[in-house]
């Protein structure tokens, strides 16, 4: 026994000072985990942010929609603000240990500024070629095509000048759909040879005919100068093809390098955390069952972490007799089904996840509460807010959400806001992409309810009109 005792007097008198090394070591990996997790938080949403400069410029290329300039700077608020978020929060030995990590980080943010800045350029270069074919310098050569048509129908007897004008056109409408340099000295050759000939024959007003000719042709140059710059080899629209592989590779990097920098922290945290564990034995097994037990408990959204059912049903239990005005909101998602079919329920899953952080962005402020019924159903409680600027948030939340998810589906099914799925049979049929519905229904200050069944009636009913019109705002009287 005796020797027994010494055996645990020596254990004990060395597993003090392991102890506090290991209480130490375990401290300072967990000291530095949250910052990398921090790190590696916010370079996800600098890709999401990217992500979705990306999707504004392919919109814009192909649907020419000058509100998404004002989309732009506001996704280059929230980058800013991230960037001053990351930079700006204090730590301590952060810039010995992470100054590299915060290089390749500032490299990001800066990749995101170029293509910020390159997309500008192309939004005013698209201007100014024209958003549709009346508008910018297309409508001008329109206009110049049409008036020198016009003075060429009294000349449809002169097959020279008509087939001259015709491969004139031709070349014209050739570099239109492929944009080639040789179009345009062809166009040039042809238009010399036009001219030539104008000056050689007995034609009526030679002057008025040149006239029209050479605006024309200058009218075609200066949208040929434009759209080279624009859709040329090497021009603007490549520029951001680059920056966005570029912005790829530097992110992957980053995210490689930030493992590879995290590794000996989680192993630290790994060997000092289970000695610890090992000396403390039973009563730390003990907690941990505990907290176990307690987490299991609380009622959140296992894949959103959002309030649950039962904290919904108590929220309406307290919301619903108050003598406030209130409006209850229904989120559910369109055709995501389909979706889930074609690109699976990861997929799936994290769309539900980003809708969550929208809903977290737009609706976390005080006298909010946000729940996760199931699957793809949503519900936010408000009291005494303004409505009309909660109308505006969904409208702003939905059309940020559709933002996000065009990026799923190809460049076909963006423009025609559908795309093909095989049903069980294998039959293909065409679906409309994902989106959401939503129920607005305000409780005036008089109404004062006391059953849900009422308040549940009254949404199923204007859930109907919702997939119509994206947005059933009513009151229950």
């Amino acid at each position: 026994m005796m020797k027994l005792h010494y055996r645990f007097r020596f254990l004990y008198k060395i597993s003090i000072p392991l102890f506090t090394l290991s209480t130490l070591l375990m401290m300072y990996s967990f000291y530095l985990s949250p910052i990398y997790s921090t790190t590696l938080e916010r370079s996800e949403k600098m890709k999401l942010y990217m992500e979705s400069y990306i999707i504004m410029k392919y919109t814009f290329l192909y649907h020419g929609d000058l509100h998404l300039a004002n989309a732009i700077d506001e996704n280059n608020a929230k980058c800013k603000a991230l960037e001053s978020a990351y930079f700006n929060e204090q730590y301590l030995f952060k810039a010995q240990l992470f100054e590299k990590i915060d290089q390749k980080m500032f490299e990001l943010f800066m990749k995101a500024r170029q293509y910020k800045k390159k997309i500008k350029e192309i939004i005013e270069l698209k201007t100014q070629l024209g958003i549709h074919h009346e508008t910018g310098l297309y409508g001008s050569l329109r206009k110049s095509i049409h008036g020198v048509e016009k003075e060429f129908a009294q000349y449809n007897d002169n097959l020279r000048l008509m087939n001259s004008m015709l491969m004139l056109r031709r070349h014209e409408k050739d570099f239109m759909l492929r944009g080639l340099r040789e179009y345009i000295d062809s166009f040039d050759d042809e238009y010399n040879r036009l001219i030539e000939y104008i000056e050689n024959e007995k034609l009526g007003d030679k002057k008025e005919l040149k006239y029209n000719l050479q605006r024309y042709y200058k009218e075609f140059h200066q949208f040929a100068r434009l759209y080279t710059q624009l859709y040329g080899k090497n021009a603007l629209v490549d520029e951001t093809q680059m920056l966005e592989n570029e912005f790829m590779h530097l992110y992957n990097d980053f995210v490689y390098y930030l493992e590879e920098e995290r590794y000996p922290v989680v192993l630290m945290m790994k060997y000092s955390t289970l000695f610890i564990l090992t000396l403390l034995g039973l009563f730390l097994a003990l907690s941990i069952l505990l907290r176990k037990e307690i987490e299991l408990a609380r009622d959140v959204n296992p894949l959103t972490h959002l309030n649950g059912n039962k904290s919904i049903e108590k929220h309406l239990e307290l919301f619903l007799p108050m003598p406030k005005e209130r409006m209850v909101i229904y989120f559910d998602f369109d055709n995501f089904k389909p979706f889930n079919d074609y690109f699976g329920y990861k997929k799936g899953d994290e769309v539900i996840l980003q809708f969550a952080q929208l809903l977290i962005e737009y609706f976390s402020k005080k006298g909010f509460f946000i729940g996760h019924i199931g699957g793809d159903d949503f519900i936010v409680m408000s009291q005494d807010v303004e409505f009309e600027k909660i109308i505006e948030q969904i409208k702003m939340l939905q059309k940020e959400f559709v933002y996000y998810t065009q990026r799923f589906y190809s460049d076909e099914a963006q423009q025609t806001g559908k795309f093909t799925l095989k049903d069980r049979f294998g039959i293909a049929r065409s679906v409309d992409l994902l989106g959401v519905s939503v129920v607005a229904l305000i409780l005036p200050k008089e109404r004062i309810a006391e059953d849900t069944q009422e308040l549940s009636n009254t949404i199923a009913s204007l859930k109907k009109s919702s997939k119509i019109t994206k947005l059933s705002v009513a009151s229950l009287l």
